[in-house]
């Protein structure tokens, strides 16, 4: 029998791992190549321009309590970190997700702060509701009925917290902190409906830092964005391992760490941040 050499792939291993590629990442050519350790496997891949990534297929494999719902609107870094959630766990990740980017979505494009105050209210006094007598018809709330229960009071939180954000700029550093704890408490929420109740204050701490890193790279104030890494400064180097089922937590705190080190910089703006993602997504750090 064949000895396999210190840290590589068996042959069936490789191959299966090129096809996964192949099939995760269409314009992402992996060349045919000898069964290869981690290292050596990733430098076979030809990147692209990120923003041509095709991340369609974790929209389609969704389970099916979130089939309704449109994940192309998601921002870059959230659709690579769904890639790795497990099946037992994507569709309340996907939910999660989605509210965040929606509410995100209300409060830059209201022209008004009452307008987006009153947008963020629906969504309040809905998740406040028993499911039965919420409204129907809009996918991501039918969606979190199905996959959220017990758990609004975070997702209510997470509403709360996007609120501190409307307002004229520079914001004060206590809204910054309400922003990101309100994120904080819906990473801890989904580590409890993941079944890993261990890992709350750990998902908590990694929902701290990708807010605080997602503001700083969002905002337009020099001053909001000093105080989001100053905020942030305490926590981004804490890195305790995160159960495989908060995988995508995984991913998105490391690319927040990344973006922090370069002084709140986008998360995802090339190749390297790609290969970060694929490497947090397979290994976990």
């Amino acid at each position: 029998m064949p000895r396999k050499s210190a840290g590589c792939f068996p042959p069936d291993r490789a191959r299966a791992l090129q096809a996964m590629w192949r099939c995760r990442y269409p314009s992402w050519n992996v060349r045919s190549c000898s069964p290869c350790a981690y290292q050596d496997g990733i430098k076979k891949l030809q990147i692209g321009d990120a923003s041509r990534i095709d991340v369609a297929w974790s929209a389609r494999s969704v389970l099916s309590a979130a089939d309704s719902m449109d994940l192309g609107f998601l921002p870059l870094p959230q659709r690579l970190a769904l890639n790795y959630a497990p099946e037992r766990i994507r569709a309340q990740t996907a939910a999660l997700f989605a509210l965040d980017a929606r509410l995100g979505e209300l409060v830059a494009k209201a022209n008004e702060p009452l307008l987006a105050q009153l947008r963020l209210a629906w969504w309040r006094d809905e998740l406040s509701k028993p499911q039965e007598e919420r409204a129907r018809g809009d996918p991501i709330l039918d969606t979190l009925g199905e996959t959220w229960p017990g758990e609004e009071h975070a997702l209510i939180r997470l509403i709360d917290g996007w609120e501190q954000l409307v307002g004229a700029a520079p914001l004060p550093g206590s809204a910054l902190e309400s922003f990101a704890d309100g994120r904080a408490g819906a990473f801890a929420a989904l580590a409890r409906l993941a079944g890993e109740p261990s890992a709350e204050e750990i998902a908590r701490d990694a929902g701290r830092v990708w807010a605080l890193a997602d503001l700083a790279a969002r905002v337009s104030d020099d001053q909001e964005r000093q105080t989001a890494c100053r905020l942030a400064e305490g926590q981004e180097h804490r890195f305790p391992r995160l159960p495989r089922a908060l995988r995508p937590l995984a991913v998105l705190r490391g690319l927040a760490h990344r973006a922090l080190l370069l002084g709140g910089a986008p998360l995802v703006t090339g190749r390297r941040d790609i290969l970060a993602a694929l490497r947090l997504g397979m290994i976990g750090r």
